[in-house]
């Protein structure tokens, strides 16, 4: 049975996440977010989802893309957020632009290539080869939320 999985891109990478995960895609010129002390450097803080709490992750920090030229360099572009439900709670991932959504047989899953490093290595449980594009499958339950000494520079130094 094909399972829906919804992509969005973040530096140029297609990703994506089971669809049956995303609450809502919002787009938001000033979000507010409460910071979070000790918080690993990806972790922007916290959103409050029509009182909801969510961890506001930057994705593009926690797996290091560059985030499109155009998020870069105009801090005014309204920020592009797809809220999604995992195990540890409710997450924001800020993201470049949301593309589509995408019926994949499970046979199609792929694993991850291995020539990811870093982060990248850890959280893309695995590949779909699209017309023209690879989708990264990200697990939501692999970004780290708190600091973990050997965790994080494990991801910095791309070791398994």
């Amino acid at each position: 049975m094909n399972m829906p999985y919804m992509s969005f891109s973040l530096g140029g990478v297609l990703m994506g996440v089971p669809a049956q995960q995303v609450i809502e895609v919002s787009r938001a010129v000033a979000v507010e977010l409460t910071r979070m002390p000790f918080a690993v450097r990806h972790v922007l803080g916290l959103i409050n989802l029509r009182g909801t709490l969510a961890v506001g992750v930057d994705l593009a920090s926690c797996l290091s893309v560059e985030p499109s030229k155009a998020r870069s360099s105009d801090s005014a572009l309204p920020s592009l957020w797809v809220f999604a439900q995992a195990q540890q709670g409710l997450l924001g991932l800020r993201v470049d632009a949301v593309s589509d959504i995408h019926m994949v047989a499970p046979q199609d899953l792929l694993p991850p290539p291995v020539a990811l490093t870093g982060a990248m290595r850890h959280i893309v449980s695995a590949t779909v080869a699209l017309p023209g594009a690879l989708l990264h499958v990200l697990s939501l339950e692999d970004i780290p939320l708190q600091p973990d000494a050997n965790l994080l520079s494990n991801f910095a130094e791309g070791v398994s």
